[in-house]
């Protein structure tokens, strides 16, 4: 039998007493941080953000940030996005399920591919003769739970722009061509980052408490964050032809294909299909190998590059213009069947432009300016993972945004200033950084199972020179290379 004294009574009550008021007073201070909380994100205004360039990723960018940080649980007093482009030009554009997959959030991914353009399902690897090196259905769908497609550039950044100009919170400025922009530095490492400013060659001016700069390779955004010293895009001694037909060309070009044809020298052409018609496009190099950057390759390799002539690069309009270049590739492409076929189609659009190539760096962040997408690390054509890049790199820095949204609350909220430092670097140096540069390397494999390692015994490894990385389960799984969580 247990028998309780009075005095263990009056101990065990005062503790009850005590508890209890300890209980009180913590919900009383709960109560009370929870109000002052609601009041400071009452109070609090929007996030100002200038996004400078309206390919991909730029109008992307600016729906993502609309509808997923609207929110002022997620970030205090939500967003104010602004957008500024300019005409954007462009034949042909491939999308991976890892692309697709940041368009699924807004919804997109359906509706793209099933009215602007094109879904993929085959892959095709030819030789010049049209024999057939490796082919095999992609399954993107069920490997990834996104398509892959095909589509026309400039339906597909219509198509983006109208999902930006849709959502509550983004502005769109066309016609604006960035000339200087203050990055927002504070004088002292201490002190608080500035708003930046933004000034245009139409005179306008805009101040922002973040920039994003997608203004592809020769990003003006980058020349600011990266300082006088930045070295200007190199070129890579790569020269191509760009072309949308005017008609389909079933044909020639089977529906849901992408096929890339390569011979013996350095020398590829691809076709596939982007909607209503199909895009093909003509790569002629120098000796550096294919799928590697001529940033990485020795400068002797690069003698008999074919030489920079700016003067003939842009859209070919004329039909004497078109002919004279289709005359060319016919000469050059000699004996290539599919090319002597397709090249004398009729075509909707002819661009010869050059490809240039940036060394990778680490450091895109300065003040409260970053930068995406090509401005960040520009991907090799032909990789085929440019446009992903950029709309992964929209779905990142937003997810970055969102993870440390308690802190953007806290900082914004404050008289410290902009609290967008904290998802600025980890975006930049804990995400995207290794990444990129896995995607600019090809001789280290670019995934995490190391699926792409080398193999003599392919046919892909011998006979496609810088791509042989991806051979075995690597080219089965060309897709699944690029497709980890973002």
């Amino acid at each position: 039998m247990l028998t309780l004294h009075s005095s263990n009574l009056s101990t065990v009550g005062k503790r009850s007493r005590l508890s209890s008021e300890a209980c009180r007073a913590s919900v009383a201070s709960r109560g009370r941080l929870a109000a002052r909380d609601r009041m400071l994100v009452a109070q609090a205004q929007p996030l100002r953000v200038a996004i400078v360039g309206g390919g991909i990723c730029g109008p992307t960018l600016a729906a993502l940030m609309a509808r997923e940080l609207r929110d002022p649980s997620v970030l205090a007093g939500g967003v104010d996005v602004h957008l500024f482009e300019q005409r954007d030009a462009g034949g042909g554009i491939s999308l991976a399920p890892n692309g697709m997959r940041v368009l699924s959030r807004l919804g997109l991914t359906e509706a793209l591919t099933g009215q602007a353009g094109e879904e993929l399902l085959d892959f095709n690897l030819l030789d010049s003769a049209g024999e057939t090196i490796v082919s095999f259905k992609q399954r993107a769908r069920e490997r990834y739970g996104h398509p892959a497609a095909g589509f026309r550039r400039y339906r597909l950044r219509a198509a983006l722009l109208e999902a930006a100009r849709r959502e509550p919170g983004v502005t769109l400025h066309s016609g604006h061509r960035l000339v200087s922009l203050d990055c927002g530095e504070s004088a002292a490492s201490t002190a608080a980052a500035r708003p930046a400013t933004l000034v245009f060659e139409n005179g306008a001016s805009f101040t922002a408490d973040l920039v994003v700069g997608c203004d592809g390779i020769r990003s003006r955004v980058r020349a600011a964050v990266r300082g006088a010293g930045e070295p200007p895009p190199r070129y890579t001694g790569t020269e191509e032809v760009i072309c949308v037909t005017r008609a389909r060309n079933e044909d020639l070009v089977a529906r849901s294909g992408l096929n890339l044809i390569l011979g013996s020298g350095p020398r590829q052409f691809g076709t596939y299909g982007v909607g209503s018609e199909c895009m093909w496009f003509a790569s002629r190099r120098g000796r550096c190998a294919l799928g590697v950057p001529a940033m990485r390759v020795p400068p002797a390799t690069l003698d008999d590059r074919r030489p920079e002539s700016r003067d003939s690069w842009g859209a070919i309009k004329t039909p004497q213009e078109q002919e004279a270049v289709r005359q060319e590739l016919l000469e050059e492409f000699k004996g290539w069947t599919l090319v002597e076929q397709l090249v004398q189609r009729d075509v909707d659009i002819m661009m010869r432009v050059g490809i240039y190539d940036r060394p990778a760096v680490s450091d895109w962040v300065r003040g409260v300016v970053t930068l995406a997408g090509d401005a960040a690390s520009p991907i090799p054509p032909n990789l085929g993972q440019g446009g992903n890049k950029a709309l992964e790199d929209a779905g990142v820095l937003v997810g970055c945004m969102k993870r440390c949204g308690a802190t953007c609350r806290q900082l914004c909220s404050s008289t410290s200033g902009c609290g967008c430092h904290e998802p600025l670097r980890s975006w930049e140096t804990r995400v995207r950084a290794e990444r990129c540069q896995a995607w600019t390397a090809p001789s280290s494999s670019p995934c995490a199972t190391r699926c792409c390692e080398p193999s003599s015994a392919s046919p892909v490894a011998c006979r496609w020179g810088g791509y042989g990385h991806m051979t075995r389960k690597g080219w089965c799984e060309r897709l699944g290379c690029s497709t980890r969580p973002v």
